[in-house]
């Protein structure tokens, strides 16, 4: 059977209680023309996850917007994977931002490649 409730689930005597989950679709920022595929997310409680596939025939800058919800303070790491060239291996999620930037290591870089697939798990401010 379903259970439903309208306040949250309280899992001991703190202040912690899990009373907010919520899935949806973002709109990524920071690129021209291409097609745009599958850019949802799901966030429980403060913790946020996105994904995205996006074919793009040019990328703008280092830099995707975009994200449905602001990150906490400090840096937080993504996951990308890669179709078609690129030079971009890594991603990381802006700290108080909604922004997702692309690296070649340390260094900033624009994705050369067409395709792109993106996974950022952050909290959420």
């Amino acid at each position: 059977k379903d259970l439903y409730l309208s306040g949250g689930i309280q899992f001991d005597a703190r202040s912690n209680k899990l009373d907010d989950y919520e899935e949806g679709t973002w709109t990524p920022t920071g690129f021209t023309g291409g097609t745009l595929y599958n850019a949802t997310y799901t966030k429980v409680g403060r913790l946020v996850t996105a994904n995205m596939y996006v074919n793009a025939t040019t990328f703008n800058s280092s830099t995707m917007g975009g994200l449905p919800f602001a990150s906490i303070t400090g840096w937080q790491a993504g996951t990308l994977g890669l179709n078609d060239s690129t030079n971009a291996n890594a991603c990381e999620v802006s700290t108080v931002s909604t922004n997702i930037n692309f690296r070649q290591g340390a260094t900033s870089v624009t994705p050369n490649g067409s395709g792109l697939m993106v996974s950022v798990t952050y909290n959420a401010a």
